[in-house]
């Protein structure tokens, strides 16, 4: 599970720091909002970007959206107008930043029936939680998984590590009924 951990960017360095300085000029509020949204590379509702700020978010998504930053697809949805944009902000967040957002996502998204479980995995392996990412995965009827591209990696991660804990000798006997404590001897 990553963790919430960025990969190494493929972004050249002029672009980033171009989309960086554009981001300075920015109400720190506004910031905050494209921040809170790169976590997000579907797109989301509005409703989510309150959930993830802690507040009405409504009159700095509708500046972001003058601007030209944002944009509402087809779905109502917010997206960042160019992905570039999206992961460069994304590349600005600590890694401590970037779990604590997917871990608010993840939260908020739980309870909407109409969160598609890549949605869920993805907000879940960026938060490091690879319990929920394993339970999602068994979850995951085949089709789902081979057309899910985010799914990709966190879900062949959690099913090669359940896989490992089922064929352990200490899982096996667990299982079976065959012991599980520990045998060595012991010294007073």
């Amino acid at each position: 599970i990553a963790g919430g951990q960025a990969q190494a960017s493929q972004m050249p360095l002029s672009v980033r720091d171009a989309v960086w300085a554009r981001m300075q000029r920015l109400q720190r509020s506004e910031r905050e909002v494209l921040e809170a949204l790169s976590v997000n590379p579907t797109g989301a509702d509005a409703w989510l970007a309150d959930a993830l700020l802690g507040r009405d978010a409504s009159r700095d998504i509708d500046a972001c959206l003058a601007r030209g930053l944002l944009v509402r697809d087809t779905d109502d949805k917010l997206q960042f107008r160019h992905e570039i944009a999206r992961t460069a902000t994304l590349e600005r967040l600590s890694a401590s930043a970037r779990k604590a957002l997917h871990q608010k996502a993840f939260t908020a998204l739980a309870d909407c029936a109409e969160t598609q479980l890549a949605t869920l995995v993805h907000h879940a392996s960026g938060a490091g939680d690879a319990a929920n990412v394993l339970i999602l995965a068994r979850r995951a009827p085949i089709e789902d998984r081979a057309r899910a591209g985010v799914l990709g990696a966190p879900l062949a991660a959690a099913e090669l590590g359940a896989a490992r804990v089922q064929k352990s000798p200490v899982s096996r006997r667990r299982r079976t009924g065959g012991g599980g404590g520990d045998h060595r001897s012991r010294s007073p």
